[in-house]
């Protein structure tokens, strides 16, 4: 067997830049995909290691030891470090304690809020019982199914079923002024959940980054919360399909209370009036991911209040941020979150999954932070 004789220095070279570019392959290639394609054709621990055992005149005698293949792991399977969820069912006060120390010390909070936030203003989610689409189905309105009273096409041959329901959408935009039940002859006016109080003293306290809702009552508005990203519209503003006037909703509200097409108010123009609400078979904009890019990295926490995530594109929001921003869900029920393998995201887990009534969990948070909630 003929002995190698090298140079102790060459040695220690060689080692080094070995170890660095198997290490170092995987952080240069940039990119979900070419990380991916690496990963899986490129396997970096060879299928031997050099052993050095020195000799007595100071050369190296290499021998080859076979070692167990290793794989760089993909970043399909970088989880987030899974921790036990802590249910509430009883609003315990040592868990709200925890959350309550996130909040306080936390200075971007990113909101993702859905109906839930709104079912106790007398607003109507979409598809519970007594929702809109149970509504809907009450009320001859000559549709195939419910959901079609938000569809694009639908609305566009015929907008007469929709503005015939369009009057139950719409609430107060403040408490002194016309809402739902005003509008149906109660006297009792809709104003913002303690929910919409408790995210609007965030902002006033600058520790909010962004809201994310689902909504289209405009309620964020009314509650002053300027932060908002509408991801399915507002009812606040509507826009002409002809002539693309945008305006005001409350310049058509006569119209749309008296159940009838509301129309462009342009002489030369009369055209359908359509709210600024994402209907069904149009795009949902570029705004949502303008305002991710940015929230994905300064947020330090994510609170997910009163949405069960089932509806694109919110639904996808929670993966989109680091795995070591804490996320917190404020719930009336669990949610089980799947992970998306279109764009590759982690897998989400809930640092701690709250569940109640949201008003009441936040009434409890905002007493212990010392909010006065207008």
């Amino acid at each position: 067997m003929k002995r190698c004789v090298v140079n102790t220095m060459n040695v220690r070279r060689s080692r080094r830049k070995r170890k660095l570019t198997s290490r170092g392959l995987s952080l240069a290639l940039k990119g979900k995909d070419k990380f991916e394609s690496a990963s899986a054709d490129i396997d970096f621990n060879p299928d031997s290691r050099s052993h050095r055992k020195p000799t007595s005149n100071g050369t190296y005698n290499f021998k080859t030891i076979p070692v167990a293949r290793e794989r760089i792991p993909s970043k399909q399977t970088i989880h987030r470090r899974k921790k036990p969820n802590v249910k509430i069912e009883d609003e315990t006060s040592e868990h709200l304690d925890e959350v309550y120390k996130l909040i306080k010390k936390s200075k971007r909070i990113v909101a993702i809020v859905g109906a839930g936030i709104s079912v106790s203003c007398g607003i109507p989610d979409f598809r519970s019982a007594g929702g809109v689409y149970s509504i809907v189905e009450e009320m001859d309105l000559d549709l195939p199914q419910p959901e079609c009273l938000f569809d694009i096409n639908f609305f566009r041959d015929d907008p007469i079923p929709f503005y015939k329901f369009a009057h139950k959408l719409y609430p107060g935009k403040s408490t002194s002024s016309s809402s739902i039940a005003e509008q149906n002859s109660k006297s009792v006016s809709i104003s913002p959940s303690l929910t919409h109080k408790f995210l609007s003293k965030l902002e006033k306290m600058r520790k909010l980054q962004r809201v994310y809702t689902q909504n289209i009552d405009g309620l964020e508005k009314v509650a002053g919360i300027k932060r908002t990203v509408y991801c399915h519209g507002s009812l606040n503003d509507s826009s002409c399909l002809r002539c693309k006037e945008k305006v005001d909703s409350e310049s058509i509200m006569d119209q749309i209370r008296a159940g009838k097409v509301a129309t462009c108010r342009k002489s030369d123009c009369n055209g359908v009036m359509k709210p600024n609400i994402t209907f069904f078979g149009e795009d949902v904009g570029n705004k949502i991911n303008r305002s991710i890019q940015v929230d994905s990295v300064k947020a330090d926490l994510v609170l997910v209040i009163g949405t069960s995530l089932n509806v694109a594109p919110v639904s996808k929001l929670p993966s989109l941020f680091p795995s070591y921003v804490p996320m917190i869900l404020i719930n009336k029920t669990a949610v089980q979150l799947r992970q998306d393998a279109s764009n590759n995201s982690h897998l989400v887990v809930f640092k701690m999954e709250l569940v109640g009534e949201c008003d009441k969990i936040f009434a409890q948070l905002a007493t212990k932070l010392k909010y006065h909630l207008e």
